[in-house]
């Protein structure tokens, strides 16, 4: 749910900056929105994706840290590279990490249960 709200704020963030580019105020809410949004899955996806992994939390945290800080540089550098002077490529960035997300998050669950471990298969 968390990931369809933060995938519909920055839908909203885009269709703010693409009518309006040089109205700023216009993409305060859609922005703010999409930031609180984070708070939800950001320390519950953390859980889940080290939860297989209890005798090695540490190198777990490690490399999620290393895989959200590098996807954070990739995104920096592609607003960068679209750079035009206008608030629509930082949009557009933000949008596409939203809907990133969402997809991704639809994909894992399609396997459904059956292809997560069991508590007692991570504790092995």
């Amino acid at each position: 749910m968390a990931n369809g709200i933060t995938a519909a704020c920055g839908l909203a963030l885009l269709a703010a900056a693409w009518s309006v580019p040089a109205h700023l105020p216009l993409l305060f809410v859609p922005l703010f929105a999409y930031v609180a949004s984070l708070g939800f899955s950001y320390a519950n996806a953390a859980a889940l994706a080290m939860a297989p992994f209890p005798s090695t939390a540490g190198s777990a945290s490690a490399l999620l840290g290393t895989v959200q800080l590098g996807t954070a540089a990739l995104a920096g550098c592609a607003v960068g590279w679209l750079h035009d002077g206008t608030s629509l490529p930082m949009a557009a960035t933000i949008a596409a990490c939203g809907v990133l997300a969402l997809m991704a998050r639809l994909a894992l669950m399609r396997g459904g249960s059956e292809s997560r471990p069991s508590t007692q298969e991570a504790e092995r």
